[in-house]
């Protein structure tokens, strides 16, 4: 048995979310005994053609819903709608949805209030909740990124909503990640745990590597996933998901990495 500030002693944790959105997975991690390394494989930036968008904020009133995915999402919108003079109360009479918690407290914070928090903390959630108020000849928009998850707007549209999905934002690889000094860090694998909070971070952290440095350490190193649609990403690429959270959340993923690893009082 372990105390909790040394359960993961000697456990180095690869984080690949992106820059300024990985500090609360990485402290509990941390107060666990873990070494955090910061090794970021996206970043995000409004996308070249606005042109979804800003039709969509010119008439956001003729909405019955707005959808957000991701708090990226919140953020990029909000940034958008204040750049064509608008604010919060643009949304008055809209309803609102968000796919979980984290996206809810990006909401909040600009003060809106919140229709639809489903308990799945996914697209299927989202569905299953806007299903059950009723689609048919509602008009929703989903502010979201460039490329994503079309199962949320095709099932919708199947239900006989009339849906717009407006980029506000779109990830990309950073150009520098390090992938030797990675490497250095890690070694051979053992005693390290791989994390993955989206399709794009697993995508772009592999297509970093080349095949002989992935063959030093990827027999050894453990892979967590955030939720069964990221582990599907790294399965179909080849590779074994180890650790996969009940709730999908980081904070959850990261009380699932520490569970999995040891045993603590």
């Amino acid at each position: 048995m372990k105390n909790m500030s040394d359960a993961l002693k000697n456990v180095k944790v690869v984080i690949t979310r992106a820059k300024g959105q990985a500090d609360e997975f990485a402290n509990v991690l941390a107060a666990a005994g873990a070494q955090t390394i910061y090794f970021p494989t996206i970043e995000f930036r409004a996308p070249d053609d606005l042109g979804a968008v800003t039709d969509a904020v010119s008439r956001i009133n003729s909405y019955d819903w707005v959808i957000f995915t991701s708090a990226n999402g919140v953020r990029f919108f909000f940034e958008l709608l204040h750049r064509f003079g608008k604010d919060d109360r643009a949304l008055t009479g809209v309803s609102t949805g968000v796919v979980g918690p984290k996206t809810a407290a990006a909401l909040k914070e600009y003060g809106v209030s919140i229709d639809l928090v489903p308990e799945d903390y996914r697209a299927e959630g989202l569905i299953s909740g806007l299903v059950e108020a009723g689609l048919t000849g509602k008009r929703i928009l989903i502010p979201r990124a460039l490329i994503g998850r079309e199962v949320l707007p095709v099932t919708l549209r199947e239900h006989g909503a009339d849906v717009t999905v407006a980029p506000v934002y779109e990830t990309t690889s950073p150009a520098d990640m390090d992938t030797d000094g990675l490497l250095r860090v890690i070694g051979d694998g053992a005693d390290t745990v791989l994390t993955f909070t989206s399709g794009s971070t697993a995508k772009n952290f592999f297509a970093a590597f080349s095949d002989g440095q992935l063959h030093r350490f990827i027999g050894k190193a453990k892979i967590a996933a955030l939720s069964p649609v990221t582990k599907k990403v790294v399965e179909k690429m080849g590779y074994s998901v180890d650790i996969v959270p009940a709730v999908y959340t980081a904070k959850d993923l990261a009380e699932a990495i520490i569970n999995d690893l040891c045993t603590y009082v």
